[in-house]
């Protein structure tokens, strides 16, 4: 699933030819909670665009979830209209804003939506039980999972056409990030172990696991190719 809950130890794979070293910058963190968390998953931040709106979701006392983009103006709500879970899981440079909804969620009635210009549009990888929304890229891009039978698999979803993504001899694959160049971050099982991926034009490149780990899962990619995820 994309929502994933649990404290878990982060790496950072850096990988920028050319970038000029600065030397450590001072860090100033932010505490994000949304005024009708008060169930124990909390608030949760998934992504932020070059302007700094940041999209995410938190749940509330009932225990249902409900997506938001948070901006200097405040708090906007993003629900899908009627469902009963949202999750706001990827905002892109011009606004657009990728997510999950479901009925209650995570259930057989997951699907993914797009919210552009204010319109609401649902998906669904064809033929799938589940679809799951993830990131957005500047030009519409968007990459997920899905189930389709037996098969967990990512996807990616361009001008409204859909392309399966599995890494070869993997049980499960989630299509996690997507750059402004189309390149795909890929985080695979195989078994109850992860790795992950690079694909660039239908090519996976493996990405090396943490030295010393059971567990490598990457879970975000900019367009520098720095690439951020947990290891266990």
């Amino acid at each position: 699933k994309l929502a994933a809950a649990g404290t878990l130890v982060a790496v950072v794979a850096v990988s920028v030819p050319g970038r000029a070293e600065t030397g450590p910058q001072p860090l100033t963190f932010t505490t994000i909670d949304h005024p009708d968390a008060s169930g124990s998953y909390g608030t949760a931040a998934a992504d932020i665009n070059a302007q700094g709106a940041i999209v995410g979701y938190y749940q509330a006392a009932n225990g249902t979830y409900h997506g938001f983009l948070l901006t200097p103006d405040g708090f906007t709500p993003i629900d899908y209209p009627g469902a009963i879970d949202s999750f706001a899981f990827g905002i892109n440079a011009s606004g657009d804003i990728a997510g999950t909804y479901g009925n209650p969620y995570p259930g057989t009635d997951d699907h993914g939506f797009l919210l552009s210009s204010g319109t609401f549009t649902s998906f669904d990888f064809p033929g799938s039980q589940v679809t799951e929304a993830g990131r957005i890229n500047s030009k519409g891009d968007i990459v997920g999972l899905a189930i389709t039978g037996p098969d967990l698999h990512g996807y990616l979803r361009s001008d409204g056409l859909f392309t399966h993504i599995g890494f070869p001899g993997a049980t499960q694959t989630v299509a996690q990030d997507i750059t402004d160049a189309g390149r795909i971050l890929v985080r695979y099982f195989v078994g109850s172990v992860g790795h992950g991926a690079l694909l660039d034009d239908g090519v996976f490149t493996t990405l090396p696991d943490f030295p010393g780990a059971d567990s490598t899962e990457p879970f975000g990619m900019n367009d520098a190719g720095t690439i951020v995820g947990h290891y266990t």
